[in-house]
C-alpha cells in the first residue's frame, strides 16, 4: 500500500458520505460528519456558522470525491478548494483546518512521486519491449538468412546434378557416334547403288 493511497483515505475522512434523504445542509453535515467520526475540513467557528453556499459547495465536493474519479481529478479538485478557500483565496484568508491543508501539501509531493514512479515503470516497460522486439526481428533476420543459405544451396546442388546428367547424356550419345573398330572398309560397296538409279558407266 502505497503513502499515496495513505494520504487518500485520510483526506477523504474529511468529506464523509452525503445523506441526500436530509434537505437541511446544516442538520446534513452534523448528521454525516458524527456518523462516521468524520474531521471538518473547515475552521472551527465558536458562535457563527458558514454561509449556505459554502457548506452547499462543500456538500458537492463530499459527492465528487467519493465518486469514482481519477486520482489525477481528486487532485485537481482538492488543490482546487486550497486556492479557493485556502490563504489567499476568495475570503482574503483560509477557512480550510490547518492540519487538512498540511495533508493536501503531504499528498501533493507523494503525488509527485508516485508519477515519478510510474513513469519509471513505464519507461521500463517500453525498454523491455523494445529489447523484446530487437530480439525478435534479429531472430526474423537470422531465419531468413538461414533459408536465403538453404535455397542457394539447394539451387546449386540442383544445378549441379543438371549438370551431371547433362554430361551423363553427353557421354552415352558419344559412344553411340563412335566409328567401328578398323576404320572404314574401302573394298566394301557403297551405300549408294548406281545402277539402281539407272546410270550406266560407258567405257570406250
Amino acid at each position: 500500500m502505497s503513502s499515496f493511497f495513505i494520504l487518500k483515505q485520510k483526506i477523504l475522512n474529511y468529506f464523509p458520505l452525503v445523506h441526500l434523504d436530509i434537505p437541511n445542509i446544516y442538520e446534513e453535515h452534523e448528521y454525516s460528519y458524527n456518523k462516521y467520526h468524520s474531521f471538518n475540513p473547515l475552521k472551527y467557528t465558536h458562535d457563527e456558522q458558514y454561509s449556505p453556499d459554502i457548506m452547499q459547495n462543500l456538500q458537492t465536493l463530499r459527492m465528487l470525491l467519493r465518486s469514482n474519479i481519477s486520482n489525477e481529478r481528486f487532485m485537481y479538485e482538492l488543490n482546487m478548494l486550497n486556492n479557493s478557500w485556502g490563504k489567499g483565496g476568495y475570503y482574503g484568508h483560509s477557512i480550510l483546518d490547518k492540519e487538512f491543508v498540511n495533508l493536501i501539501h503531504k499528498i501533493n509531493k507523494d503525488y509527485v512521486s508516485e508519477l515519478e514512479y510510474e513513469r519509471k515503470i513505464m519507461e521500463k516497460q517500453l525498454e523491455n519491449e523494445i529489447k523484446k522486439e530487437r530480439e525478435f526481428n534479429l531472430k526474423i533476420r537470422q531465419q531468413q538468412e538461414e533459408m536465403i543459405k538453404h535455397a542457394n544451396k539447394v539451387t546449386v546442388d540442383y544445378e549441379l546434378d543438371q549438370l551431371n546428367n547433362e554430361m551423363l547424356n553427353f557421354n552415352i550419345k558419344y559412344r553411340a557416334l563412335k566409328l567401328p573398330r578398323g576404320g572404314i572398309n574401302k573394298n566394301k560397296k557403297n551405300e549408294l547403288d548406281l545402277s539402281k538409279l539407272k546410270i550406266h558407266n560407258n567405257k570406250k
